[in-house]
């Protein structure tokens, strides 16, 4: 599905102010007490956003999920979603990660009357979000490590990254990157051919950009294979319309320009968002 949706912004402020979108990944409500990520919530509520996009890993199991949720369920403005890769941990052998996938957490995200931006983008005063989680595809793996090829990466995952022992769905990682990255594909396509649309603000959780990356990946270089994916921001930079790219999931704060083969430079920045420290980043201030 490649939709979009309008955000209620009051006609009247319309050319007036820029837009301004918040973006806020890894609340991890539960490792982060509910208390803690509620005063981030009502600090950024004050900050009177147009757009709050919730950026991924914001709690599990599914109740974490849904309380992390619930911090924004009173805010004046459009909410869009996305999905982290702790979101998608069957942990307690509740949910399976494909049935959170493809279920519980679009259907938490909606009843709610927020965006999956998964499948929908946000258009408001010309200026489209569009997002993905971005999973990694082992783009980002070191040169070192260039000969292990992507059966040896997934099939050892879990020795460098927690993902490899609480996701459950049957997909690959380069599966469903390539899913995932597709839907994207055909949503930027859309954002980019609609007249109305002047730039593009891209989140993802992933970073997709080397200049992103986490300088400290994990507990092993090799590590820094699933903390990015380097070949959808191959296809970000060729849209001209991107404004800036913003992304999560390493936990390390980093703002940078990336520079693409034509030149042009985008501005991208990785949100420091941490376990016990949430926080969030404005576009548009």
């Amino acid at each position: 599905m490649a939709g979009s949706v309008q955000a209620g912004l009051a006609e009247s402020t319309r050319g007036l102010f820029p837009v301004k979108v918040a973006i806020f990944p890894d609340l991890h409500v539960g490792i982060t007490q509910e208390s803690t990520a509620r005063l981030v919530a009502e600090k950024l509520r004050a900050e009177a956003p147009d757009v709050i996009v919730l950026a991924g890993d914001l709690g599990e199991p599914l109740p974490r999920f849904e309380q992390a949720l619930d911090l924004f369920a009173d805010v004046d403005c459009a909410v869009a979603v996305l999905a982290g890769n702790h979101d998608v941990w069957n942990r307690f052998e509740i949910e399976t990660s494909e049935e959170l996938w493809n279920g519980r957490l679009p259907g938490a995200v909606r009843d709610r009357g927020f965006v999956w931006l998964e499948e929908e983008n946000i258009v408001a005063h010309g200026t489209a979000v569009v997002g993905t989680i971005g999973w990694y595809d082992y783009s980002a793996k070191p040169p070192e490590f260039a000969h292990k090829d992507d059966e040896v990466m997934f099939r050892t995952k879990k020795v460098f990254n927690n993902d490899g022992n609480y996701i459950d769905w049957p997909w690959t990682d380069v599966e469903f990157a390539g899913m995932v990255g597709a839907s994207f594909v055909q949503r930027m396509e859309a954002a980019n051919a609609d007249p109305a649309v002047h730039e593009i603000i891209v989140v993802t959780h992933v970073p997709v950009f080397p200049e992103q990356a986490s300088r400290q990946p994990g507990n092993n270089p090799r590590a820094a294979a699933y903390f990015g994916n380097w070949s959808l921001g191959r296809v970000i930079e060729q849209y001209d319309k991107v404004a800036h790219v913003f992304s999560g999931h390493t936990h390390d704060g980093v703002a940078a320009v990336h520079v693409t083969p034509r030149g042009r430079g985008i501005p991208c920045t990785t949100v420091g968002s941490d376990y016990g420290a949430p926080r969030y980043a404005v576009w548009g201030e």
